[in-house]
C-alpha cells in the first residue's frame, strides 16, 4: 500500500494538513520506525564470489534503503559480524575478507522506505501501518503554528509510537535470539 493510501489513518486527525505533507510524514515515520526496530527484513539473492573478490553490491528492493546486515552466510555457514563491513553509499557495498576458493554469499537485511519511496511492501505495511501513523500524527501536530497544531495530542501520539517501536524491537530481539531461558527457583533445605 501507498504512502498516499496510508493517510486514511492521518487525515482525520489532524484536520487541514496538506495531502503532501501528510505523505512526506508517513514516509519519514516508517524509515524512523523501521531503522530503531528492524522489522522489516529481507533475503537478498545469493551472490557467486570468485577467488580473492571481497565486495558485493547490495541489490536492495524497489524502495527501500539498507539498515543493516542482520546475518552474511558463506557457503552456507553463519559468519560472525566481525569478518564483513558494510561501504554506505549509493550503492552499498559488503566487503568481506577474500577466500582462497569461489563462494557463495547470502545475506538477510534490515531496511527502511528510501527518501524516494512511494509505499511499503504490502505485508509490511499490514502489520506495521497503524505504529507509523502514530510517528506521522505526532509530527504533524507537534508543527507549532499550524491550525492543526496539538502539543499535548503530539506527545499522546508520539509515547504510543515509542511503545509500538519498543514493543516490535523486543519481539524482533526474541525472534533472532531464540526462547527465552526460563530459571526455576530449587530449595536446597
Amino acid at each position: 500500500m501507498s504512502f498516499e493510501t496510508m493517510t486514511r489513518l492521518v487525515a482525520p486527525l489532524v484536520r487541514n494538513a496538506p495531502f503532501s505533507l501528510q505523505v512526506d510524514e508517513l514516509r519519514e515515520a516508517a524509515a524512523a520506525f523501521f531503522q530503531r526496530t528492524e522489522a522489516w527484513f529481507a533475503e537478498l539473492d545469493e551472490v557467486s564470489l570468485v577467488v580473492g573478490a571481497t565486495e558485493i553490491e547490495l541489490d536492495l528492493p524497489a524502495g527501500s534503503a539498507l539498515v543493516s546486515v542482520l546475518e552474511c552466510y558463506v557457503d552456507g555457514d553463519l559468519l560472525p559480524p566481525c569478518s564483513y563491513s558494510i561501504s554506505w553509499g549509493s550503492p552499498d557495498i559488503l566487503r568481506l575478507t577474500g577466500f582462497g576458493r569461489p563462494v557463495v554469499v547470502r545475506t538477510i537485511v534490515a531496511l527502511k522506505p528510501s527518501f524516494s519511496s512511494a509505499a511499503l511492501p504490502a505485508n509490511i505495511e499490514a502489520e506495521y501501518a497503524r505504529p507509523v501513523s502514530f510517528g506521522a500524527i505526532s509530527r504533524l501536530k507537534s508543527m507549532s503554528g499550524a491550525e492543526w497544531f496539538d502539543p499535548n495530542g503530539a506527545a499522546i501520539f508520539h509515547e504510543q509510537f515509542k511503545s509500538e517501536m519498543a514493543k516490535t524491537r523486543r519481539r524482533m530481539v526474541q525472534r533472532r535470539s531464540g526462547p527465552c531461558l526460563r530459571v526455576s527457583p530449587v530449595s536446597f533445605m
